[in-house]
């Protein structure tokens, strides 16, 4: 449907060009807006980012205490066997 990576460039090399007039000229609106979207898309990136390893750290967190819930289990089952 879309490609990411063709936008990404696109928005890269246009956000570029903006950015080298700002000293030079006056930017249109059309100009201002490829750096918002560009900003946007930046702050995404760090928010997805985050995100991913808050994810990650949650995952770690949840093996160890299944880890702890089946050393719980085992210590029944023996429980269990010996009697």
């Amino acid at each position: 449907m879309f490609n990411h990576d063709i936008f990404e460039k696109w928005l890269d090399d246009k956000s570029q060009e903006v950015v080298s007039k700002l000293n030079k000229e006056k930017i249109s609106s059309e100009e201002m807006m490829v750096l918002v979207l560009k900003a946007q898309s930046n702050h995404f990136y760090h928010l997805d980012r985050e995100l991913r390893e808050d994810i990650q750290g949650l995952r770690e967190d949840m093996d160890k205490r299944f880890e702890a819930v089946d050393k719980r289990f085992e210590a029944v089952d023996k429980r269990f066997e010996r009697s």
